[in-house]
Formats: C-alpha cells, structure tokens, sequence
C-alpha cells in the first residue's frame, strides 16, 4: 500500500520545506502517462489533506485534468 508511505514521507518533506520557506507542490499524473498513484486532482488534494503540511500542497496540472475531465471542484 502506497498510501501511508507516501503520507509518512511527505510529511517529513513538507515540515523541512516550510523550514525553508518553501512549497513542495504535487500535482495529479493521468494514467496515460504511465502512472498509477495520485492520478486525479482529487486524489493529489486527498494526499495533501492527509499531509497537513503548510509545507506540501497541490499543483494543479491543467493538462492533466483535461485529459481525465477533472475540474477544480475536485480540490474541495
């Protein structure tokens, strides 16, 4: 399972980024590209909830969500 260990690690990565001053932006990847974690804004806005790290947040990928047919309401 992916899931807790991607939390875990960008818990840790979130905490050092905002030491900095910084963001560290996930966006979604569609599975047309090969990708099978974090395909949907949706998912990608699940993730950084989950994180809760002012450190961590959503890069949104218009690209991405138009070749899924997300739209932002996913990021609610």
């Amino acid at each position: 399972e992916y899931w807790p260990v991607a939390v875990e690690f960008f818990r840790r990565v979130g905490a050092a980024c905002a030491d900095h001053g910084t963001v560290l932006g996930i966006e979604n990847v569609p599975p047309a590209y090969g990708a099978d974690f974090v395909n949907t804004i949706a998912e990608a806005a699940e993730l950084v909830r989950a994180v809760g790290s002012p450190g961590f947040g959503v890069h949104v990928d218009a690209g991405g969500m138009t070749m899924l047919g997300d739209d932002l309401a996913g990021l609610g």
